[in-house]
């Protein structure tokens, strides 16, 4: 094909914007490669980029771009521009970075402070914090905390269908048990296959808020709302999140003793790119925040923060306790980054086409 044969005829379209079964490949390329990529939000990229490329055959928008940089590298603006830019990259950088360190706590830290919030309104509403359990005429254990929260977490119209005359497996609430939202803060996102089981439990035992069915209220905390801990998270054994049923105070300390479960306190979170693990044992305060606790090394001490009056400590919760949870990541060069080649190459394409056209 020579030149000549590119060339329109007076008062004919442009060949670019002449529809052909090319287009037609291409856009179907385009669809497929942004999906794959971006799932739903793929089509709405593919969209823009096709939408680019109809915009720019009109009005021949990259040729005037390509123009317009060749002629910055034959200024002196040039060298502003670079160093602007830089300047740029460099205020932004702090930023990029405090993003980066939010985004090494999994979300099930988030989780445990939306417990903890849900308990202060059951406290505001109730004049109380909610016991652990309520039991029978027997002291047998009926009904979870969990239940008892449900409206302190958008879950008000689960709560008015549950059936307190019945326990918490019986006929009509064992029918509740999947009707739980999944992004309920009971369910953490890390912790794939749990189905409708909670990793979240309160510590409960003597001497600690949750003793037994009883209630207490947040000033019968004098050990501090942030020096005493209210809710951990176990991995190791997930419950149903109707069961009343929690960690006693061994059982908590047993757990956070990575040196015993070095491999069991962990998030995973797996994407086209990457596979990311936390490990550590995140913890909820009563003051409504979640820190992340390392080794136990001494359980004796350790065990002075699940008790409400901390054993007439008078000191703020240990640094040695808390630590950032450790990040391993695994970069998987696969899918992921090939799709992004091959969506970049498709994006870019049609300029090179371009260049053979008005050549």
């Amino acid at each position: 094909m020579n030149g000549d044969e590119n060339k329109n005829e007076p008062g004919e379209l442009p060949v670019l914007n002449r529809f052909g079964l090319w287009h037609l490949f291409y856009a179907v390329a385009v669809f497929a490669a942004a999906l794959a990529l971006f799932d739903g939000r793929g089509a709405l990229v593919a969209i823009a980029v096709l939408l680019f490329w109809v915009f720019d055959a009109w009005c021949n928008f990259t040729l005037l771009l390509t123009r317009f940089v060749k002629s910055m590298f034959n200024r002196r603006s040039f060298s502003l521009t670079v160093i602007l830019g830089v300047c740029t990259v460099g205020l932004l950088a702090p930023a990029l970075q405090t993003a980066r360190s939010g985004r090494r706590r999994p979300p099930c830290y988030n989780n445990i402070r939306q417990l903890i919030i849900a308990m202060h309104n059951y406290h505001a509403a109730n004049g109380h914090l909610p016991p652990a359990y309520v039991t029978d005429e027997k002291g047998n254990p009926l009904h979870s905390w969990r239940i008892l929260v449900l409206p302190f977490l958008g879950e008000s119209g689960l709560y008015e269908n549950y059936d307190f005359d019945e326990p918490w497996d019986g006929a009509s609430n064992r029918k509740l048990v999947d009707q739980l939202d999944v992004n309920s803060p009971f369910f953490c996102p890390h912790q794939p296959g749990l189905g409708s089981r909670t990793t979240y439990k309160l510590v409960t035992g003597i001497g600690t808020a949750f003793e037994a069915d009883r209630s207490i209220k947040l000033s019968d905390i004098t050990a501090g709302t942030s020096n005493t801990i209210a809710i951990v998270e176990d991995t190791t054994n997930p419950v149903n999140w109707m069961k009343p049923e929690d960690l006693s105070i061994s059982q908590a300390l047993d757990l956070l003793d990575v040196s015993k479960n070095p491999e069991s306190m962990r998030h995973v979170k797996e994407t086209k790119f990457e596979r990311k693990i936390w490990y550590g044992s995140p913890c909820g305060f009563f003051d409504g925040s979640a820190r992340y606790l390392g080794p136990n090394k001494y359980p004796k001490t350790m065990q002075e923060w699940f008790l409400k009056d901390g054993a007439g400590r008078g000191y703020e919760f240990p640094d040695e306790f808390t630590f950032e949870p450790r990040v391993g990541r695994s970069v998987v060069v696969g899918y992921g980054h090939l799709m992004v080649a091959i969506n970049i190459f498709l994006a870019v394409l049609p300029y090179f086409w371009a260049a053979k056209w008005r050549a």
